[in-house]
C-alpha cells in the first residue's frame, strides 16, 4: 500500500486528534486551530511536507508529544520543521519569546516560514471573529467607529 499525500494527512489528522484529547499540556487548546492551518497549506498547494508540518505546527507546545515521538511517527524532515515553528518556552516574557521564534524560523528550512504565514492567518481570524477576544472588541469599535463617521459625513 502506498501512501498519498491525502491518506498521509488523515493519519496526521488522526495523531492530532488523539494528542489533544489525550495528551493535553494546556487547557482549552483544541485542534481546530492546526486542522484549519492545514487545509489553507493545501489549499495552497504546498508541498506535503510543508502541510504536515502545518498540521503538527503547535503540537509540542500544547501536548505532551515529544520531538522524538515526531521524528519516529514522520520522519527527520517533519520533526525539523515542527521544532522551528515551536516557542522556546523557557524563555518568559511573551516579546522575547516571540522575537526568538521569528529567528529560529528565519534561521530554518524556508518551509518553515511557508508553514508560519499560514498560521499568522488563520490566528488573525479567528482573532477578528471571535467574541471572546479584544481582537473581536477591537474589530467591532472600528467598524461601528467607521460607521459613524460616514453617517456624519452623509
Amino acid at each position: 500500500m502506498s501512501i498519498t499525500p491525502e491518506s498521509a494527512n488523515d493519519l496526521v489528522r488522526v495523531f492530532l486528534a488523539d494528542a489533544y484529547r489525550m495528551r493535553p499540556r494546556r487547557a482549552g487548546k483544541t485542534v481546530e486551530h492546526p486542522i484549519a492551518v492545514g487545509e489553507l497549506l493545501t489549499d495552497d498547494r504546498q508541498p506535503p511536507t510543508v502541510v504536515v508540518a502545518g498540521l503538527l505546527h503547535d503540537v509540542l507546545e500544547d501536548t505532551d508529544v515529544t520531538p522524538a515521538e515526531l521524528r519516529t511517527r514522520f520522519g527527520p524532515d517533519i520533526a525539523c520543521l515542527v521544532e522551528a515553528l515551536t516557542q522556546d518556552t523557557a524563555i518568559v516574557n511573551y516579546g522575547e519569546r516571540k522575537a526568538a521564534l521569528r529567528r529560529q524560523i528565519l534561521d530554518a528550512d524556508p518551509e518553515a516560514a511557508m508553514c508560519r504565514s499560514p498560521t499568522r492567518l488563520r490566528s488573525c481570524r479567528a482573532w477578528s471573529t471571535d467574541r471572546n477576544t479584544v481582537g473581536w472588541r477591537i474589530t467591532r469599535r472600528r467598524s461601528m467607529g467607521s460607521r459613524r463617521a460616514t453617517d456624519a459625513v452623509a
